[in-house]
């Protein structure tokens, strides 16, 4: 069980209108599952907000897994299911040398650092 909201904009509804669409949501919902109604005013705009108790999984939780999981699929040195690679550091691909976005060429360490 999580808390979660549902807010109600006025910028494209009279207050009444924001007031009976607060209304007919909160009564959809369980009397011991509403925490709190809420609203705050600002010049011509009005938020009602509906804070209340839910069982529904958080889509936005969900969509975050689906992306980390995308990257992972995209990174190197990892399996699509997210684990490391089994090749060793060696055996995997380096990127060749490439000029910097900021148009300046790669320098090489001094060949006498490698001894």
């Amino acid at each position: 069980m999580r808390i979660t909201f549902k807010a109600f904009d006025s910028k494209m509804a009279s207050r009444e209108k924001l007031f009976k669409a607060g209304l007919e949501f909160a009564n959809k919902l369980k009397r011991e599952d509403i925490v709190s109604i809420t609203h705050t005013e600002d010049r011509d705009n009005i938020v009602l907000t509906v804070w209340y108790w839910t069982d529904e999984v958080d889509k936005g939780q969900e969509i975050k897994k689906a992306r980390t999981s995308d990257v992972m699929k995209l990174t190197p040195g990892m399996m699509a299911d997210g684990t490391p690679d089994s090749l060793t550091a060696n055996e995997q691909q380096i990127r060749p040398n490439r000029e910097t976005h900021h148009g300046l060429a790669r320098v090489d360490p001094p060949s006498e650092l490698g001894k």
